[in-house]
């Protein structure tokens, strides 16, 4: 059954199903006979069929379900769709008539073919003008020499650039890591002035999550967050000044500072240390903990004007514990 045998309503329903962007209809593709093909689902067709898309003059009314089988069961009469068992990717063709939503149907019908012809004699034409090249006339001879000339000096141009941006890079990488890129969205899948912006950036690393490239700003924050976390070794002063606000917790644990340390990822033991040192400090000072603050640039701040008679008072009391307090050489490695 040819084309021209079908009713001009079925074809018109056809090429609106065909036409994705119109109808919603997503065919997906499959192989049947060693031949790719493109199927779909029958009550998609159904709900394509019923939308408001599809309301022309030149097809068939519909206003129920029931309707959009029937048209759809057209199709299937005339030999435009035909019924398909599907296994997996591939599919088989199966010799049934009858239309349910239920099932899968393949296209049989390959729609409008004047734009194929239309670009098979393009490419005809554009081959044959080409190859009558000694036939053009000079001035669209000379015309084509600037051209291939233009061309030929823009390709070297970009390989000019892409090799002082590659021996920039190691230069960079080798001084400041990550590295720095001349142009880095040169071979990016953008537009052509888009490939020249920005003019420099660091290297782009994949994030943790594998998805997302980190941009440049990130890599900047990032890289003064880590400097920002160096370890800062503290004085002996600024160290004995830690013990003895830790010293009176670490006796009711009955543990050393060198455990605490080992289980300074504990959060459990780490609530129960600060806890007990904010009981001891108001116990002691009468001053709630929240007086003593730590500004951004680390510098400790006591808002008590008594800090003075404070350390004053606990040396009194390291002396009750028996001179110097239990602390090894890797006290002074605490991290700010």
């Amino acid at each position: 059954m040819t084309s021209q045998d079908v009713p001009k309503e079925c074809l018109k329903v056809a090429d609106y199903l065909m036409n994705s962007r119109q109808s919603g209809l997503e065919a997906k593709e499959g192989i049947m006979n060693e031949r790719r093909v493109k199927y779909f689902k029958g009550s998609d067709a159904c709900g394509s069929i019923l939308g408001a898309s599809y309301v022309h003059k030149t097809r068939p009314k519909v206003a129920s379900r029931e309707e959009a089988e029937n048209v759809l069961q057209s199709l299937l009469d005339y030999g435009l769709i035909a019924k398909c068992q599907k296994d997996g990717n591939h599919l088989m063709m199966i010799p049934l008539r009858n239309f349910k939503e239920g099932d899968y149907y393949v296209w049989l019908y390959e729609g409008s073919q004047l734009r194929t012809v239309l670009g098979a004699v393009g490419l005809v034409a554009l081959v044959l003008f080409f190859v009558m090249f000694p036939l053009w006339p000079a001035f669209m001879r000379d015309g084509a020499w600037y051209v291939s000339i233009f061309a030929i000096s823009l390709l070297g141009l970009l390989m000019g650039i892409s090799v002082i941006r590659l021996i920039f890079y190691i230069t960079t990488y080798v001084v400041c890591k990550p590295g720095i890129w001349i142009f880095p969205n040169l071979f990016e899948d953008v537009g052509f002035f888009e490939s020249f912006v920005p003019l420099w950036g660091w290297d782009v690393t994949v994030s943790k999550k594998g998805k997302e490239p980190m941009s440049t700003k990130k890599i900047q924050k990032e890289m003064k967050e880590e400097e920002a976390n160096e370890e800062v070794e503290l004085s002996e002063e600024d160290a004995m000044k830690i013990f003895r606000l830790l010293e009176p917790s670490l006796a009711d644990l009955d543990m050393t500072l060198e455990e605490l340390l080992e289980c300074i990822d504990d959060e459990s033991i780490m609530d129960r240390v600060e806890a007990n040192a904010s009981n001891v400090f108001e116990r002691d000072t009468g001053a709630s903990s929240s007086d003593y603050i730590m500004e951004d640039d680390g510098d400790e701040n006591y808002i008590d004007e008594d800090t003075d008679d404070l350390e004053e008072e606990y040396d009194s009391d390291m002396e009750g514990y028996g001179g110097q307090p239990r602390v090894s050489t890797g006290l002074y490695d605490i991290d700010e």
